[in-house]
């Protein structure tokens, strides 16, 4: 049996790091996969692509080279400070989720998980006893571009679930 192969977009990042160095400790092959020019000197010991998840020549490149059954998508653009108001946010988070997901059909990638928010249910009010239950803020109330766009990229990639791969066998 094969190693899973995980690419990990966006995993240069506390959260991407961590996750790559639990991964690879239970023997996934791990690719991160980040925009950073100094990743190299942070992610020793990972196969390292320089990518924007918005290019999708070098994204599509470095998924068909490295052929991960997993992608773990933790990109995005807007977390906080004057970012959260660039309109780039809609680029990065609903525009790259979007073609990440057309990448997964097109080159049969079974698994996309998606790394969400609590900004796509926050609208400024304390969040007591949340749960995933609870109904999306209203897109058009948000202040900023962050908290909008990634609800606009969850919804799709819970709408891409179950969608068929293109060529897809299974083994």
């Amino acid at each position: 049996m094969s190693m899973e192969r995980v690419a990990v977009v966006g995993g240069a990042g506390f959260v991407g790091q961590h996750l790559s160095v639990g991964l690879s400790s239970k023997g996934y092959e791990i690719l991160v996969i980040d925009n950073c020019a100094d990743c190299p000197t942070i992610l020793k010991g990972f196969e390292y692509r320089r990518a924007n998840i918005t290019d999708e020549v070098a994204m599509k490149k470095a998924m068909s080279e490295f052929k991960p059954t997993v992608i773990i998508h933790l990109a995005s653009m807007g977390m906080s400070g004057s970012s959260m108001l660039s309109p780039m946010c809609k680029t990065v988070n609903v525009h790259g989720t979007s073609k990440l997901i057309d990448m997964c059909v097109e080159l049969c990638i079974p698994n996309l998980i998606y790394t969400s928010s609590y900004n796509v249910i926050y609208g400024g009010k304390p969040i007591i006893n949340g749960t995933e239950s609870l109904p999306y803020f209203p897109i058009d109330q948000h202040t900023d571009q962050y908290g909008p766009t990634k609800a606009m990229a969850e919804q799709l990639v819970l709408k891409a679930n179950g969608r068929k791969l293109k060529n897809y066998n299974t083994f």
